[in-house]
Order: structure tokens, then sequence, then C-alpha cells
């Protein structure tokens, strides 16, 4: 009951993006990913007009008239896998993303809104506006006391494991069943290492709060105080602990983009 459960403006694997809308979603059926199961009886009990819209009664439930209560009612859920395709990221290079199963869209896009009130209430960081950031970067281009850090496909080098250590057990879960583990690409079907894609809704917000917690981290090691402001991969810290925290990246398996980090000279 916590979750807010909203239809993103994005594909689906049955609603292709120019004819997405919650009108087409609702209309397409119910499909999720082989790891959503196990929750799909109380995601699907979230929208009871929904489920009863396509629901049928089961024909190997017999009551006679004598019973009490409500036919016993079924839904056709496909089990699928996501779908790999590929969006423009500059005019030279697409970046990858994963057309996710309308149900997890749901769930997923459930989870990312409540980690992201936690993020601002917990953290002090407001995922809805990026000029904190922008405000930052430029004192620190200005008087050199703070370091921008970026990282390289930074979401395609979260893994599994990774999230496994670091998370709670029921977060883990949870997260772990709104997420689609496998792919199909050109016809073949792709496991996938990384925990979660663009195009996962939790995606954004599980970045911030890994990259925010290994930088509030390295801060408090290293006995440094000063602002600490991260919005998905965007990283803006005291100068004086950037090399120990990208250090610390790479050694988690992330990839500093030497272009677009800086924390010294102008």
């Amino acid at each position: 009951e916590d979750l807010q459960f909203v239809f993103g403006p994005g594909a689906t694997t049955t609603v292709v993006k120019r004819k997405a809308s919650p009108r087409t979603k609702l209309s397409a059926g119910f499909q999720c990913s082989p790891s959503l199961l196990p929750l799909l009886p109380r995601l699907l009990g979230c929208f009871p007009a929904w489920f009863n819209h396509h629901a049928q009664v089961d024909p190997d439930t017999v009551q006679s008239p004598s019973e009490q209560g409500e036919q016993v009612k079924g839904v056709s859920v496909d089990i699928v896998d996501g779908t790999l395709g590929f969006v423009p990221k500059t005019s030279l290079v697409d970046r990858g993303i994963v057309v996710e199963p309308v149900l997890n869209t749901l769930l997923q896009g459930g989870i990312g809104r409540l980690m992201a009130e936690k993020l601002l209430t917990e953290c002090g960081l407001d995922l809805s506006k990026q000029e904190p950031n922008q405000v930052l970067a430029r004192i620190g281009s200005l008087d050199g006391s703070l370091a921008t850090i970026d990282l390289s496909s930074a979401s395609d080098t979260v893994a599994t494991n990774l999230v496994l250590d670091l998370f709670p057990d029921d977060w883990f879960d949870l997260l772990a069943a709104a997420r689609s583990g496998s792919v199909t690409f050109q016809g073949r079907r792709v496991v996938l290492e990384k925990f979660s894609s663009m195009g996962n809704g939790t995606t954004f917000p599980l970045e911030t709060l890994l990259f925010w917690s290994f930088a509030t981290s390295v801060a408090e090691l290293e006995g440094q105080e000063g602002p600490i402001r991260v919005y998905g991969d965007d990283i803006i810290v005291p100068a004086s602990i950037a090399p120990k925290l990208m250090a610390v990246l790479r050694d988690l398996g992330f990839t500093p983009n030497p272009q677009k980090s800086f924390y010294e000279g102008p």
C-alpha cells in the first residue's frame, strides 16, 4: 500500500512507444517477467477493475447453485523476457535500454517513487531537480573546492551481487522480483549480469543511493566535510576525496569518465 502505481510514457513488450498510453496498456492484457511470478497475485490484487476487465471464469471450477460465494475467476498472464533496444544518446552513440513487461513497469515505477521519497527525506537528495548539482558544479569550477565525477555506462555496470551484498534482504528481494533478468535480442535470449537497465523504473534511484553511499562513506573515512550531491551517476564531492572515491568506484566495477570528471586544475 506504500507504492504509487502510474503508467510511464514508454513502451512495453506489447505496446510500441508511438502508441504508448494508459488506454493501450490497459487494453493489451498482462505480461510479466519470470521473477515477478511470486508477487503476481498481490500485484494484480491492487488493480481489481483491470483484473475483472480481463478475467474469465475458470472452466475447471464447477459450483452448484447452493454454494455461496463468487465464481472463481482468472486471467491469462504472458511470461516474457524484456526486449533489448537502443535509443540515441548523442549524435554518434546509442544507449542500450530494456523494454519491460507491463506489470514489471508498474511495480518498478512504484518502487522507484518510494525510493525517491526516502532519498529526499533520509539523504536530502531531490531526484526531481538537477539544479542543485548545477549550482555546486559552478562553485567547484570557480574555487576548486568541489569535484564532479561522471561514470561511463554506470547503470550497465551495477552488478547483481553488489546489490545483493549491500541491500537489506527484503529490499533486494523486492527489487529482484521487479527486474527482468533476461532479454531477447535478434531472436537470442541473453541473461543479464547487471542488476537493472535503463528502462527499469528503479535504476535511477538505485544508482543514486549506491553512489551517495560510497561518497559519504569515503568522506567519513577521510574525515572530510563538505557538500555531497548525487543525481544518478552525476556525483559532486569535496575535491579532496575525489581520488580516493574514484579508486573505490573502480574497485567496485565502475569506470570514471576522465573526459567528464574534474577534481583539480581549472
